[in-house]
C-alpha cells in the first residue's frame, strides 16, 4: 500500500469544529432516540421471524435489528468527535489498536494495524482515535450492507473474518503524516453524491456522517481526507496532516 492514489483521490468536504458541536449536541438527541425506536422494532422482527422460520427470507429479515444497531453505533460515534478535552492520560498507539479491535472483532472482521510508537501526528491522540474509529467502522459497516465477499452467510452462521479485512496503517513522508485505512468491501457506488452526503457507500452501509466528522478533525489541524474506490474492489481513506518543520525527525 503506497500513496501512489493521493492525487487522484477525492477530497471529503469538511466542516468547521465550531459546527462538528452544534452537530454533537444534535446527534445525542438521535441516538436517544434510535434507541427507543430499535426496543419494540426488535421485538417485532423477532416476532416475525420466528413465525417465518424455515421460509425463504427469514434469515435477512433477522439482519434488520443489526443494521439499525449500525445506524445508531455511526451516530453516537460522529456524537464523541465533537471538542471533548484531551484525556489526562496519554492515549498510545496500543489504545488504539485495541479500540479498533473492538469493532472489527464485533464485525467479524480481521484487522491489519501498523502505526509505530513514535508518530508525530499533529493531532491529540484522542482524535486520532476517534478519527480512525469512525473510517473502520464505515468499512465494517460496508461488508455487512454492500455486496463484499462472504455476504451468504446468516446470523447463524458469521462470515468468515479473514475474508473481510481492514487495513490501519501511518507513516511519515513528505513532511506529513499519513493515516490510511483500507476495506476490500463493495466501494462507493457514487462518489459524487457520496461526498455531497446525499448517498451512502453501496448498500447503505453508513449515514453519511462518519466521513465528513473524520475529514473535519483532520481540517481543524491544516490537514485533509481523500477517498478512492479501488480499481479491484475495495475502498482507501487517506488523511494527510502537515508536520511542522522539524517535526519529520
Amino acid at each position: 500500500m503506497s500513496l501512489e492514489h493521493w492525487t487522484s483521490a477525492h477530497v471529503v468536504p469538511a466542516e468547521d469544529l465550531a459546527e462538528l458541536e452544534r452537530w454533537s449536541k444534535r446527534l445525542r438527541r438521535v441516538a436517544h432516540d434510535i434507541n427507543n425506536a430499535l426496543v419494540p422494532v426488535v421485538a417485532n422482527v423477532d416476532l416475525v421471524r420466528m413465525r417465518m422460520r424455515g421460509l425463504p427470507g427469514a434469515e435477512r429479515l433477522a439482519l434488520l435489528p443489526t443494521q439499525l444497531l449500525h445506524a445508531r453505533e455511526t451516530v453516537q460515534r460522529a456524537a464523541a468527535a465533537a471538542l471533548r478535552p484531551e484525556p489526562t492520560r496519554s492515549v498510545t498507539p496500543r489504545d488504539i489498536q485495541l479500540s479498533l479491535l473492538g469493532l472489527t472483532r464485533r464485525a467479524h472482521v480481521s484487522l491489519h494495524f501498523g502505526f509505530p510508537e513514535d508518530l508525530p501526528v499533529p493531532l491529540p491522540a484522542h482524535q486520532v482515535r476517534t478519527l480512525l474509529s469512525v473510517l473502520v467502522a464505515n468499512s465494517c459497516e460496508a461488508y455487512d450492507t454492500g455486496h463484499a465477499p462472504a455476504q451468504t452467510a446468516s446470523p447463524e452462521t458469521p462470515p468468515d473474518p479473514a475474508t473481510r479485512p481492514v487495513y490501519v496503517w501511518s507513516r511519515v513522508q513528505d513532511g506529513a503524516a499519513w493515516l490510511c485505512v483500507q476495506d476490500e468491501g463493495p466501494g462507493a457506488s457514487d462518489m459524487p453524491a457520496l461526498l455531497d452526503g446525499s448517498l451512502v457507500r453501496a448498500g447503505g452501509g453508513h449515514l453519511g456522517l462518519g466521513l465528513r466528522t473524520a475529514s473535519s478533525l483532520a481540517h481543524a489541524r491544516g490537514g485533509e481526507l481523500r477517498v478512492k474506490n479501488l480499481p479491484d474492489a475495495g475502498f482507501l481513506n487517506l488523511v494527510r496532516l502537515p508536520l511542522s518543520p522539524g517535526a519529520e525527525g
